[in-house]
């Protein structure tokens, strides 16, 4: 039979080139490890999620796709595609990959089956954390991030802020208070395998087959296929699912592995079982391997690095189109600015000609006032002195009238420093 790994190597986003190539990197490394396990058992061939994939899938002549993609909408887009196109896949479909990533709906189904379940409640913003009724302490968690013990709403507040800058949604729910088990399952219906591993304190053999039945119940209410791992919680009357994940982590640490090497799985034993799971609810029919299906294999590896290198020049012609775009707006800011100021010192220009323009009325008026009043002193006072001397002339002695021209001297003085400054006022 023909085997299609399809990954999302072209929806890789690093914060940089360099990230976005390990990244496309770390993924190739886990497809071509999961190619060499298929290939044991069946042709495989590598695709990516791209708009000829289905046509590719069906001109190869592909049985069982086997998703490997990491991003929640881009496996529930591909689920739902390869739905539609009657192409069997290995694992859940839309509905099971939805409540995997959704622990406020995997809590709402078990509570409505009469299950036991850990209330956990869901914010998109600081404002919707002020409409939930908390008792602390309790944990924070979002898609992708590590969780968080918080003590007080203080605290809270504090690490929500920091979770929703890097998540649309945050989750709450209060600690765990049992033995913390991880639960590996493989199968379908009655044929579920249920492999558990304490990590949180030996399992009592009540536990062990409470965890184990709550266990598969849950893997059928979520709607999972072929494989699941779960994150559960017992404490000696009672099991708790409190994370759910739809696929399986093959790398040797993964926690997935970690629980089947337990149980004496390798992880070509692993997918091997899982595969046959798949085929066995699919009805995929199984054909010998074909030496001629290694040139198609080859082809759409090809195929990869071509994708990947027009998605390349796609980012790096979207990124300078960006660059163009900041820049024509930075140079329509500059303009506009440089426009505005231009506007702003021809309107000063204008302000400062109208304020020199009072500025010189008010010294020409001030300069006629000033001219005015010193002739007019001038005259007053040759006037005075005319009078004086007539006077003085007719009434008074001989020293009288040598005084009188003293003072007359000291007027005549007077009146030439008057007149100098007229024409210093006037030369300015």
């Amino acid at each position: 039979m023909g085997i299609g790994i399809v990954s999302d190597l072209l929806n890789k986003s690093g914060k940089s080139k360099i990230d976005r190539r390990l990244q496309v990197a770390a993924a190739r490394k886990e497809a071509d490890a999961l190619e060499a396990m298929l290939a044991k058992k069946a042709d495989v061939a590598q695709y990516v999620i791209h708009e000829s994939l289905v046509a590719k899938l069906k001109w190869d002549k592909i049985d069982l796709v086997f998703p490997l993609v990491e991003d929640g909408d881009a496996a529930k887009g591909l689920a739902s595609m390869l739905t539609s196109e009657g192409i069997p896949f290995v694992g859940a479909g839309v509905m099971g990959l939805g409540i995997a990533e959704d622990p406020v709906l995997a809590a709402a189904i078990l509570k409505q089956q009469g299950m036991d379940f850990r209330p956990v409640h869901a914010a998109k913003s600081v404002v919707d954390l002020a409409q939930i009724e908390l008792t602390y302490p309790v944990i924070v968690t979002a898609k992708g991030e590590e969780s968080v013990f918080v003590a007080d709403e203080e605290a809270l507040y504090e690490e929500a802020k920091q979770f929703l800058d890097v998540a649309p949604i945050i989750y709450l729910r209060e600690p765990s208070r049992g033995k913390k088990v991880h639960v590996a399952l493989i199968g379908n219906g009655d044929d579920v395998s249920v492999f558990t591993k304490a990590v949180g304190g030996e399992l009592s053999k009540k536990e062990e087959d409470l965890v184990r039945n709550t266990a598969k119940k849950a893997f059928e209410l979520f709607q999972l296929k072929d494989m699941g791992f779960f994150v559960m919680e017992a404490d000696g009357e009672k099991a708790y699912v409190i994370d759910v994940r739809a696929s399986a982590d093959f790398r040797a640490e993964s926690d997935f592995m970690a629980v089947l090497n337990e149980k004496g799985f390798r992880p070509e034993s692993a997918v091997d079982a899982i595969v046959n799971a798949a085929i066995a609810r699919t009805g995929a029919e199984v054909k010998p391997k074909s030496d001629a299906f290694l040139a198609t294999a080859a082809t759409r590896k090809n195929d990869i690095d071509i994708l990947l290198k027009e998605e390349q020049s796609r980012l790096t012609e979207e990124k300078i189109g960006r660059f163009r775009e900041e820049t024509k707006e930075m140079r329509r800011n500059v303009e506009e600015g440089a426009e505005k100021m231009e506007a702003g010192a021809e309107e000063a220009a204008r302000e400062a000609k109208g304020r020199l323009r009072q500025v010189e009325r008010g010294a020409r008026e001030t300069w006629s006032k000033a001219k005015r009043y010193a002739k007019e002193r001038v005259d007053e006072a040759q006037r005075d002195a005319r009078i004086a001397q007539d006077v003085m002339t007719e009434t008074m002695d001989d020293e009288d009238i040598r005084e009188l021209k003293l003072r007359y001297a000291a007027l005549e003085q007077r009146v030439y420093a008057l007149e100098e400054r007229i024409r210093f006022l006037e030369n300015r």
